[in-house]
């Protein structure tokens, strides 16, 4: 724009729409809500150790993992942008778990050791290196599905996963390098660390022992409160939760609105119209006194096209700060409607793009058919129909845009009396009014582009072109009426086929937050209409790329779930121990539930990826957990035991690791920030889910691993009697 101002001194330039500020406001938004969700990270840390130098080393595990993350995106070929931030402002709360689980281990061993030196520390950092590995490693496993998925679901995501995979990566590494490495140089000898008599045990411990002992001795009982629980929370919310593709932005404030005024119209009278309304709009005030719209900007004559339509015009906006764009889109198209002679048509958008010329449809229905006629029946049926419903709004078939053109129907007899063709009168025809270049003309140093045509005065009626002479073979001169009827009719602006099939498209836009819902619904009213002879439906939308997408989400999260038990087994080298940290998983569904049913939030693709996420980030508690169970079973310990002892040490870890998450995901499910909206949702399923399994984790875990152990009992005392007693029935060898 510099260069334009210089060049062309004596044209004022405005900026109508700069996509740069977007992207800014956006990432400075996501880069404050990931920043704010650190501070807060580090304050419930900080309150949880009570000593500020374990809170700066565990808080240096954020800074060393991002950079690692930034130095591995550059050869990837991956940019900043709001799904990379997205990633990392979701794993802020997710890096430093590793390094609470080793720091806190070292501060406990600390507290127990009569002697402190480099041994203490590298114990405590080797009780939990293989319980962290494994869980990163699951966590990690969980996105890896997501390089699977195909289409738009894939390219969006594919990102955002790779980033806080790496992120994830980054932490594990630094929890056990660098972490032990300062506790050392900054903690080892220092006199705040008090001695920690193990038989005191707090009020939130010994509630907790209270609560596992009870439910240990009542395992039937405690599993089937959390079933109905389960159950209830899923019945009670699942068939109430919107569904849509991808969430709604309450910090979109573009909008475009598209007239349409009768054929007849001049461009001289839309020019006119076009300036009341302008006036209109800057007239009005938002609720804060200040003007509804930061700009106006309207293109008279626009339809989206290279042609000149003088019955269309656009208007692109933007609301200001202090006023509702959905309310302001509803309002103005009405007002600019009324301003508009009868047979007008308005619509009126937000532009969830970012800018002029994105957004699609939410709801289309395809008619195919061979007839034109019977496909434009149907498509006046199915319009009709769906304005019985108050959620689809303009509402508009394919079909609908005409144009204006003079058919010609050569009469086949009357050409053959005069020895001429079809071909030969549509040629000629043609020639009449088409345009021929004939080069470039060069008159006083000024090139000047010449063609011949016919004087727009002798073609602009129907009258005129009937009177087009033509020559025929024998050398005789007729009028082109002579042998063709010459008549002006509408037509549609294109004729669109698939397959060599013609079709009709009739689509709106859903004013509903549940999509999915209304779409089906829709669908479902419109199974009733009776549509001609030789005329096929086919519902397609958003409802279509809801269903591929959650499909593909859902086998997705099946193979996440799939790879976390692999890894599980090999980490622990059984299949019932990670069987029994999988009944984790249903806890945290009841949660992410809850949250989107409470927040309002639509099931969406943000939201299944953070039910996917929610796989990886529970099971990581349960790993710790169990790890510690198995630990102590070696040892000697018995499984009742090795469960209640594991459960205290484990405990503290296990909530500061849930808490630092939930902390420092609460400024992106609050969604304030332009930018938030990708983590939004995404946010508040990690957050509800986080807050429901941590508690209940912390006791299923620990009931089904030891009915999964008492089974196994069972099963090994069974064989043993087996074969016990077909050694008694054997018979002794006999010596001659």
């Amino acid at each position: 724009m510099a260069e334009w101002k210089q060049d062309y001194p004596n044209i004022t330039f405005h900026t109508i729409y700069n996509s740069a500020v977007d992207i800014k406001e956006s990432i400075n938004g996501m880069v404050r809500e990931g920043a704010l969700g650190a501070v807060l990270a580090s304050i419930m840390i900080l309150l949880f150790l009570r000593n500020v130098r374990m809170t700066v080393i565990v808080l240096v595990s954020i800074p060393l993992s991002i950079l690692i993350t930034l130095m591995v995106m550059a050869p990837l070929g991956i940019s900043l942008n709001i799904m990379t931030l997205g990633g990392m402002a979701i794993a802020i709360g997710r890096v430093v778990d590793d390094s609470i689980v080793v720091i806190e281990n070292i501060y406990s061993q600390l507290q127990k050791a009569h002697e402190r030196n480099e041994s203490v520390i590298k114990l405590a950092t080797s009780q939990v290196a293989s319980a962290i590995t494994s869980s990163t490693i699951t966590t990690v496993g969980v996105f890896a599905p997501i390089a699977m998925v195909s289409g738009v679901l894939g390219e969006v995501f594919r990102p955002f996963a790779i980033t806080l995979v790496v992120a994830l990566l980054s932490s594990l590494i630094v929890a056990v390098t660098v972490i032990p490495m300062l506790a050392k140089l900054m903690v080892l000898k220092s006199k705040n660390i008090k001695h920690h008599d193990e038989a005191t045990v707090g009020k939130v411990s010994g509630m907790y022992k209270k609560t596992l002992i009870w439910s240990l001795n009542n395992r039937k009982k405690t599993a089937l409160l959390a079933i109905i629980l389960f159950l209830l929370t899923v019945g009670g919310t699942a068939p109430f939760l919107a569904t849509s593709f991808m969430p709604e932005s309450e910090s979109d404030k573009m909008m475009l609105y598209s007239i349409k005024m009768p054929r007849e119209t001049t461009i001289e009278t839309m020019n006119e119209k076009v300036k009341e309304i302008e006036a209109m709009m800057r007239e009005s005030k938002d609720p804060a006194g200040q003007p509804t719209f930061d700009y106006i900007e309207s293109l008279i004559g626009y339809n989206n096209s290279e042609d000149r339509v003088a019955y269309r015009s656009q208007f692109f906006s933007a609301a200001s700060k202090a006023s509702n764009a959905k309310e302001v889109v509803k309002e103005f198209k009405e007002k600019i409607l009324y301003l508009l002679p009868k047979g007008s048509e308005v619509e009126g958008r937000l532009l969830s793009g970012g800018g002029p010329g994105g957004g699609g449809a939410d709801f289309s229905y395809v008619l195919k058919g061979d007839d034109l006629n019977n496909l434009t029946t149907a498509a006046e049926a199915v319009k009709a129909k769906l304005k019985e419903f108050p959620e689809p709004l303009d509402i508009k078939d394919s079909l609908s845009e005409k144009k204006t053109e003079v058919e010609v129907d050569v009469d086949q007899n009357k050409a053959r009396l005069y020895g001429l063709s079809s071909a030969q009168i549509m040629d000629t025809v043609r020639t009449w009014l088409a345009e021929e270049k004939i080069g470039d003309l060069k008159f006083d140093n000024t090139t000047f582009k010449t063609k011949v045509m016919l004087d727009p005065s002798f073609k602009n009626s129907v009258d005129k072109i009937g009177r087009f002479q033509i020559k025929t073979p024998t050398g005789s001169t007729i009028n082109l009426n002579e042998i063709a009827k010459i008549r002006q009719m509408d037509a549609p602006v294109a004729i669109t086929r698939e397959m060599q099939e013609q079709y009709v498209k009739v689509t709106a836009s859903i004013d509903s937050k549940d999509k999915g819902g209304v779409s089906q619904k829709v669908t479902a009213a419109l199974k009733t209409v009776e549509l001609p002879s030789g005329v096929r439906a086919a519902a397609k939308g958003v409802t279509d790329d809801i269903q591929t997408s959650f499909n593909q989400m859902f086998i997705a999260m099946g193979a996440s779930i799939f790879i976390v038990y692999l890894v599980m087994v090999l980490a622990f080298g059984n299949g019932g121990a990670p069987f029994a940290i999988l009944f984790s998983l249903p806890l945290a569904a009841i949660g992410g539930l809850l949250g989107l049913f409470i927040t309002h939030e639509s099931v969406n693709i943000t939201s299944l990826i953070g039910f996917l996420m929610l796989i990886g980030v529970v099971v990581t508690n349960a790993i710790v957990l169990v790890d510690r169970v198995q630990q102590l079973r070696e040892e000697g310990h018995s499984v009742r035991d090795a469960l209640v002892e594991a459960g205290m040490t484990r405990l503290r870890p296990i909530i500061m690791t849930a808490g630092a998450t939930i902390i420092a995901l609460l400024p992106l499910g609050l969604g304030l920030s332009k930018g938030t909206l990708i983590s939004k949702g995404l946010a508040v399923v990690v957050i509800g889910g986080l807050t429901t399994s941590t508690p209940l984790t912390l006791v299923i875990v620990p009931v089904v691993y030891e009915m999964i152990d008492n089974i196994k009992k069972r099963f090994s005392r069974l064989f043993k009697r087996k074969e016990k007693a077909a050694s008694q029935t054997g018979t002794p060898a006999t010596t001659p």
